[in-house]
Parts: C-alpha cells; sequence; structure tokens
C-alpha cells in the first residue's frame, strides 16, 4: 500500500517570466511514510483551490498505482514468453 503526501508547498516565481505561482512538492510513500518512493513538484496558479491540490494528488497516486500495476502484467507477460520460447526451443531439438 501506498500513501500520498505533499513535503513541500510554496508560493514561488518563475525567473523567465516573473509570473508567481504555488509549488507543490508530494512524494510517495511506501506504507505509513517509512519511505520515499517517488517525489514529483507541481505547479498551480495563485487562484488553485486547496481542493484542486488535494484532488491532484490523489490522482498522481492513483496513476503511480496504476503504473506499478501496469508494470508488473509486463514483467508477467516477459516470463511467460521466456517459458514459451523455452518450450519450443525443447520441442525443435526433439523434431530434429
Amino acid at each position: 500500500m501506498y500513501t500520498a503526501k505533499i513535503i513541500n508547498i510554496k508560493k514561488d516565481v518563475i525567473q523567465a517570466t516573473l509570473v508567481p505561482f504555488i509549488d507543490v512538492e508530494v512524494a510517495i510513500f511506501n506504507g505509513k511514510k517509512v519511505k520515499v518512493i517517488e517525489s514529483r513538484k507541481f505547479g498551480y496558479p495563485l487562484d488553485t483551490a486547496s481542493k484542486q491540490i488535494q484532488s491532484d494528488v490523489q490522482k498522481y497516486l492513483e496513476l503511480f498505482e496504476h503504473e506499478l500495476k501496469e508494470k508488473e502484467k509486463q514483467k508477467a507477460i516477459v516470463e511467460l514468453n521466456k517459458k514459451a520460447d523455452a518450450t519450443i526451443e525443447a520441442l525443435k531439438e526433439k523434431m530434429e
């Protein structure tokens, strides 16, 4: 189980344009804040509601978990293909 939490938030300015924004850093933890697995920064306009930022944090966590599941599926497919290749090679050897 993973959790996502805002670990840093501040008002900042884009140096190139001098446009102020809300700088939010979010971390994904393994379990109950035991280990940071990944962190990412997001920028928001100054008038962004806190509910929107919280919603985005939740979406980020959901996307992270979805990507992990997809990686596991791909890993399983790779292993299955390796087994199939081994079976095919073993049968080809018997054909000769």
